[in-house]
């Protein structure tokens, strides 16, 4: 085989020469090399027969020489250039680069070659002394009125003024003569000749050319500046744009002039508004950041109120472009020093940042998270992992607040009067008080921003902070995980401040009359600040202020103080145990196996946040950023990953990132659960049995219900539009013994359409009325009643019917026949359920998707007992 390439190698030049498909020969002999492990040797071989300085081979037609160098640069080994070859080789690419760049110039200047080509071996070459051809290439230049031969030399000089750094005056002399040279207009036109691309390349390189310049000499700025004014205006080839843009930022860098700025930006969001369904959009956005947050823009009056409200224009639309969010959050923190106060709500508002996804954008974020588990040589810009967009921008931000306020007095002080201000914004929507919620999730996330600042704050501020804290215990409205984080503040508070503390205990009957489900928080916080402080004073103290509430009619309450009790008392020495002795019949009490209190005190003995959290020793930003929302049952969007967090500097916050994981371990029963858990509890029916009977009004429908304590199946169908599928349905309840429908209109059951199916079904079935507006505060009214929530959908998490085991307690959830179940109200569920299919049909009708869940049910839980 080694001799057949050996001959291969010979003949390779008369086969390319020699034939006029000489271009599929190169690529056909390449790609029988490359089979064999020896292309780079074969073409070594060709090329020093071709190309090296004491060839005996003239050279008439460079193409085959292209194309093997092409292939070279792709392979960029030199390793395999370790025989006396290699030497030859080497002279010869010089002598190819002379002969192409210098002496062969009667061909039109083919810019696609040169960057794919002549641009890579210039940039490979080493140890060269090319500042002569520097030279060389602008003194031809400007000998030459030939544009194509001008864009050839002006390209070859802009690739050699990035290998050097000490350039002689001499060399600087004949570029500036270059770059103050006229050259022939060529006016914007849809159909761009090869004069204008020419043109746009001479313009493109004098720009590349002139940054380099400015950066150690005085320089016309005015002159420039309307240099890359009008060239951003006449010229629309991207490469050039970008060149003029980039020589913009320098000029605007170099000498900061307000009026410049400010026609600056004007211009630069004219480019961004053209190139905004390209690729390259996020660019333009970025230097129009950058031009708004230079520190002469932020500084000079008149021209911060304009780059104040482009850049506010901006934030508006990250809503419907997360990438934007990207580049402003990275804008911000390099311009932190800067940054006055009326730029304060804008950062407020993106620590809050994350829109609620559609569908369709849903399934491309889970695309692209895919792709990025799979692939490593993806683009590793930030703003293209669309999937981490939202998140990281929200760290950013959460950044840029924390070293402003950690550096600059006072500055927290006014972050934690916008963060209230946002939070009474977002409390007078109408969908607060619903979980999962966007004015839910933004207030969880400006309550993590409050926990990770307030440490900055002064003492009149802090003050101000505890009673909004308490407030949100006392308001009904507000979701677990505010008020896990409201809490977690007030432990903090509190281990400082005996005094405030002492006053919060005595608020107890204040937060029992406004709500009494508060008493649960306050039972928590006195527990968690006596476990840090730790001293006998403080346990004898919460032993008799816990004692009452056991006796308390409150569940919830009654279990809190329970399990605080067992908690303490796990921890306290021998003296105090027998000083409380009185309380040991208590907390060991027993005798009621069949009851729910003793499940649900041991569940809160084992919670992560009740039993397990240390609010001095896991104030990380993975427990607040990472740990916490996962715990509380939000989305991955409002949960910022452990990696993301390593790529940011930990000084800029009070808090530390910790590497433990210790909290994850432990399960939250409290503060709701994460959809992992609710899946295992979907295969899991004895533990979910265990804990879903807290409270539940029993409704006798027939005398067979009696058989049937435990079991319950209540199906929504709002959603669903056709009369004649709701007829179906309800006979399907009825004979299946669902315990009751729930319809969006109950006039429905009169249409002709509804009864033709029905057949009198609706006269015994147990109905009930909801719209699908209702449907989400419907749904987590059954949740809290201890239901676990099933949609009938296809989604990528979906369970095969077959596959799953069902609870006995569960309300099943139907689509719309045409959009299924909205994306709004995925979020509600806790496992979505689908129908193995192996035809080609999209999907079965809702009604017969609907009657196969429901007699699953009837399967496993109904029929064995009646």
């Amino acid at each position: 085989m080694m001799e057949q390439l050996e001959d291969l190698q010979r003949s390779y030049v008369s086969c390319c020469f020699g034939r006029s498909n000489w271009l599929a020969h190169a690529i056909y002999t390449w790609k029988i090399a490359l089979d064999h492990g020896r292309a780079y040797k074969l073409a070594m071989g060709v090329l020093c027969s071709l190309s090296a300085v004491d060839s005996y081979y003239s050279i008439y037609d460079f193409k085959a020489v292209d194309v093997m160098l092409q292939l070279y640069t792709v392979i960029l080994d030199d390793k395999l250039f370790e025989n006396e070859d290699s030497q030859y080789f080497k002279y010869g690419l010089v002598a190819y680069l002379d002969t192409r760049l210098f002496i062969d110039m009667n061909e039109v200047f083919d810019s696609k070659l040169f960057n794919n080509l002549h641009k890579k071996l210039l940039t490979m070459m080493h140890g060269m002394n090319f500042e002569q051809w520097l030279m060389r290439s602008m003194m031809l230049c400007n000998k030459t009125t030939s544009p194509s031969r001008r864009a050839a030399l002006s390209s070859v000089a802009v690739v050699l003024i990035s290998k050097y750094t000490n350039i002689s005056q001499m060399a600087w002399n004949a570029i500036l003569s270059f770059l103050l040279s006229e050259e022939n207009a060529s006016g914007a036109s849809s159909n761009v000749s090869k004069m204008d691309m020419l043109g746009e390349t001479i313009a493109q390189n004098k720009s590349v050319l002139w940054r380099n310049f400015i950066a150690d000499h005085s320089f016309d700025s005015v002159s420039i500046f309307k240099l890359c004014i009008n060239s951003l205006k006449i010229f629309f080839s991207w490469d050039c744009r970008r060149a003029f843009l980039d020589l913009l930022l320098a000029v605007l860098r170099k000498v900061p002039i307000s009026w410049m700025i400010e026609q600056s930006i004007e211009v630069v969001l004219a480019v961004a508004s053209e190139e905004k369904k390209t690729l390259n959009y996020i660019s333009v956005i970025n230097d129009v950041l950058a031009i708004c947050t230079l520190e002469c823009t932020l500084r000079t009056q008149g021209v911060d109120k304009i780059a104040l409200e482009t850049v506010e224009k901006l934030c508006g639309e990250s809503e419907q472009n997360v990438q934007i969010a990207v580049v402003l959050s990275d804008a911000f923190y390099q311009a932190k020093e800067f940054l006055c106060t009326a730029w304060f709500p804008l950062l407020i508002k993106m620590c809050a940042f994350g829109p609620v996804c559609k569908k369709d954008t849903a399934v491309l974020n889970l695309a692209v998270q895919m792709a990025y588990a799979m692939e490593k040589s993806l683009p590793t810009a930030n703003y293209e992992k669309l999937h981490e967009c939202a998140q990281y921008s929200r760290l950013r931000a959460l950044q840029t607040v924390s070293w402003i306020s950690k550096n600059r007095c006072g500055s927290a002080d006014k972050f934690i009067q916008e963060a209230f201000v946002m939070m009474e914004t977002l409390d007078a929507s109408k969908n607060k008080s619903f979980g999962m919620s966007l004015a839910h999730r933004k207030k969880t996330r400006l309550s993590q921003l409050l926990l990770l600042i307030y440490g900055f704050a002064s003492r009149e501020i802090l003050e101000k902070l505890e009673l909004f804290c308490i407030k949100c215990l006392k308001d009904p409205v507000q979701q677990p995980s505010i008020r896990l984080l409201v809490s977690w503040i007030l432990v903090r508070l509190y281990c400082n401040n005996e005094d405030a503390f002492q006053k919060f205990i005595g608020i107890e009957k204040e937060l029992a009359a406004a709500r009494i489900g508060s008493i649960s928080s306050w039972i928590a916080i006195l527990l968690h600040v006596t476990k840090i402080n730790r001293t006998d004073a403080a346990f004898t103290q919460c032993f008799t202020l816990f004692h009452p509430w056991c006796t308390a009619q409150n569940f919830t309450v009654r279990c809190t103080s329970l399990a605080a009790l067992k908690l303490l008392w796990n921890i306290v020495g021998n003296k105090l145990r027998d000083q409380f002795h009185y309380l040991r019949c208590i907390i060991e009490f027993d005798a009621e196996k069949a009851g729910n209190t003793k499940r649900i005190i041991d569940r809160l003995c084992n919670d992560f946040y009740f039993a397990y959290l240390d609010e001095n020793a896991d104030y990380s930003l993975e427990t607040v950023l990472t740990i916490l929302p996962e715990k509380v049952g939000l989305t991955a969007q409002d949960t910022i990953t452990s990696h993301l967090l390593k790529y940011i500097s930990m000084d800029d916050f009070a808090c530390v990132r910790s590497d433990s994981s210790n909290l994850s371990q432990y399960p939250s029963f409290v503060f709701g659960q994460t959809q992992v858990q609710r899946h295992q509890q979907i295969h899991e029916p004895d533990g979910l049995s265990d804990i879903s009977v807290i409270q539940r009004k029993f409704n006798a429908v027939s005398v067979n219900r009696a058989l049937l304590e435990g079991v319950s199946l209540i199906v929504v169908a709002s959603l669903l539009d056709k009369a004649a599928n709701l007829g179906g349905i309800c006979r399907t309840c009825e004979v299946l013994g669902v315990e009751k429908l729930i319809v969006a209109d109950l006039a429905k059951i009169k249409d002709r359409d509804f009864m033709a199916l029905s057949m009198s079904s609706e006269n015994w079935m147990n109905l009930e009325e909801s719209r699908p507006e209702e449907l989400p505060n419907l749904l987590l009214s059954f949740r809290n009643s201890g239901y676990v929530i099933i949609g009938a959908e296809q989604t990528t998490n979906s369970t095969p019917l077959h596959k799953i085991r069902f609870p006995s307690k569960m309300v099943l959830l139907l689509g719309n026949e045409k959009e299924g179940i909205p994306m709004h109200l995925l979020g509600y569920l806790d496992k979505t359920v689908e129908v193995l299919q192996i035809g080609h049909t999209r999907s079965l009708n809702v009604h017969v998707t609907g009657a196969l869940l429901i007699y699953r049910f009837f399967e496993e839980f109904i029929a064995t007992k009646t």
